[in-house]
């Protein structure tokens, strides 16, 4: 509908992500929020469009994936799943559970979903692939 969600590391003690949401295609952004959903330690996240309502092929659902470390340190690397535009995130799936720091999501062909992540102590990044099955909840 031509909103834009902007989603940024918080430095608030209770570690919410900050969101802003645009209405005007960025030239400027609403009030503040603190996502209590989202908490995770002062790092950079990434936030993709997986499928628009409009998407038959996808179910017919919007679907944006949020990617960070879960919690206050630098650990836990998780996705989360939004189905009503990012004001909530019913699903949250453990990706790696050591050590991991920033991420990028990307789609892929089939449906499919890429994490790219610093892992155990900045010491290699990682790419991890899964599908909706499993970030869904049909698959463990």
């Amino acid at each position: 509908d031509g909103r834009l969600m902007q989603n940024m590391r918080s430095y608030h003690e209770t570690g919410e992500r900050a969101v802003a949401v645009s209405e005007d295609g960025g030239e400027t952004f609403g009030p503040l929020r603190l996502d209590k959903a989202l908490k995770t330690p002062v790092c950079q996240g990434s936030v993709l469009r997986l499928s628009w309502p409009e998407d038959a092929s996808l179910g017919g659902r919007s679907r944006i994936v949020f990617s960070s470390p879960r919690g206050k340190k630098r650990a836990r690397l998780s996705v989360w799943v939004s189905y009503d535009e990012g004001q909530t995130w019913p699903i949250a799936k453990l990706v790696h559970a050591g050590g991991a720091a920033y991420s990028n999501l990307i789609a892929l062909p089939d449906a499919k979903v890429g994490v790219l992540y610093e892992k155990d102590g900045y010491k290699s990044i990682t790419l991890a692939t899964f599908d909706l099955a499993w970030l869904e909840g049909s698959v463990q």
